[in-house]
């Protein structure tokens, strides 16, 4: 996947950071308006984590800010992390601390407004082949109520369906992925 997405955009190879640590947290820069590394003490309201018990190679893409560099670019999603044949998608939507469950399903709609252009060009550069599996995540609080809002949630899914009804895709909303 990685020869597929460096040959879509050619500056690409320097936003793709390939990485075997067992767990890497990402967070949404304001001030460098794009998805960074964090490096210093965890910050459990704003880190998103990618967790690796195994050590295995994985790839970590920074969309917005570096592979679609400038606020003119189209609506894309902040970051993407893959290996094997499987990438995820992930669109940070935090903004104010999640007071009352109904802004839930708003951030969920404002993160697929991102999430799905770009993966539709990621599918329209030929970086999918057959067997890929495609998640969309949305990061939308670190305090989520339990259940989600089901219908807020299969509304979601079904925006993807239609939108991808050829593509092996799943939408999620958390906090963290396992790899």
């Amino acid at each position: 996947m990685k020869s597929r997405i460096e040959g879509a955009y050619p500056h690409g190879s320097t936003c793709i950071v390939h990485h075997t640590r067992t767990v890497r947290r990402v967070f949404d820069c304001p001030i460098r308006k794009r998805a960074l590394y964090r490096t210093g003490k965890r910050d459990p309201d704003l880190d998103f984590e990618i967790k690796n018990p195994t050590g295995r190679d994985f790839y970590t893409i920074s969309v917005d800010g570096c592979l679609y560099p400038t606020s003119k670019s189209p609506k894309r999603c902040d970051y993407a992390v893959f290996w094997n044949d499987t990438i995820v998608f992930i669109e940070f939507k935090l903004g104010m601390p999640v007071g009352r469950t109904t802004k839930v399903p708003v951030r969920m709609r404002q993160a697929l407004d991102q999430l799905i252009p770009t993966i539709r060009r990621f599918e329209r550069h030929g970086i999918f082949v057959a067997n890929t599996k495609i998640e969309a995540v949305a990061f939308v609080s670190r305090h989520l109520p339990r259940p989600l809002n089901s219908i807020s949630m299969q509304a979601a899914k079904d925006r993807l369906k239609t939108a991808f009804p050829t593509l092996n895709i799943r939408f999620k909303v958390t906090k963290s992925r396992s790899i």
